[in-house]
């Protein structure tokens, strides 16, 4: 396969706003070093990582919200291993597909579909968790193409998921992770706390068709007695037990599911 020399991107040019972003249509197409494999990009997540990275809100001096960044700042340290790279191209949220591989890389092949984390692991002697950020301390996918180390892909070819979809998954799914992991939580406790949600997310739910039914069915007996005084019809003004208050009676009860009234005349 015939590579080309030149490729467009998304230069990130300094910190700042949307200004910051430069189009390039004469970038260098890298090369992969050894035990790196140079990817075409096929699709790439935008995520807030992106957005902090290009206004600097990493660097510890900034202590606002994102949006509330001064563009003017001076930053000196936005990344999120300290001072960037000027241009650097962004993107850490991956899906692509290997064209050419370096020195040494054994375990993929020309054609595979990949992805990696988009904060890879590179832990050194004084942190042990330390790692680098793609398209932070490194260039990422905002491009055609992408050099990956080969030690951080994963093989995704015969995943069920679309490209699109596959590019959405690293920071989400690793923020998730992370959370869960610090957090110490079980897989019984990843349950209950899902079950959890969706008892207050049913909950909520209930109470809006509740309140809802209530309101038609007060309506409803409003109108019958508006009906019987126009026409004149006292039988229609009969007393009636007021399906309203059964019906909040129903509600306030233990009563089981299969004893709730199917329709209300």
């Amino acid at each position: 396969m015939s590579l080309p020399r030149i490729m467009s991107g998304v230069y990130l040019t300094r910190h700042g706003g949307p200004e910051a972003l430069e189009m390039r249509h004469d970038i260098a197409v890298p090369a992969p070093g050894k035990g790196q494999v140079l990817v075409q990009v096929l699709a790439v997540g935008i995520n807030n990582t992106d957005i902090n990275t290009r206004l600097g809100w990493y660097d510890r001096e900034v202590t606002t919200a994102t949006d509330a960044v001064p563009q003017k700042a001076a930053i000196e340290a936005g990344g999120w291993g300290g001072a960037l790279t000027f241009p650097r191209i962004q993107g850490g949220d991956i899906c692509g597909r290997i064209v050419a591989l370096g020195a040494e890389v054994d375990a993929f092949h020309i054609g595979q579909r990949v992805t990696c984390p988009i904060n890879i692991p590179r832990p050194r002697p004084e942190n042990k968790r330390a790692y680098e950020v793609l398209g932070s301390e490194r260039d990422g996918a905002f491009a055609q193409y992408c050099v990956l180390d080969a030690v951080d892909l994963y093989d995704v070819s015969a995943a069920p998921l679309s490209d699109i979809e596959i590019a959405a998954t690293p920071c989400a799914y690793g923020t998730a992770e992370t959370l869960l992991t610090r957090a110490g939580v079980s897989k019984d406790q990843q349950i209950q706390a899902v079950q959890k949600r969706l008892e207050e997310e049913g909950s909520i739910q209930e109470e809006k068709i509740r309140d809802k039914l209530y309101e038609i069915i007060q309506l409803k007996e409003q109108l019958a007695q508006m009906k019987s005084e126009a026409v004149g019809d006292q039988s229609l003004a009969a007393p009636k037990p007021s399906r309203l208050k059964w019906v909040k009676k129903w509600f306030t009860s233990n009563k089981k599911k299969d004893e709730a009234p199917t329709t209300v005349s």
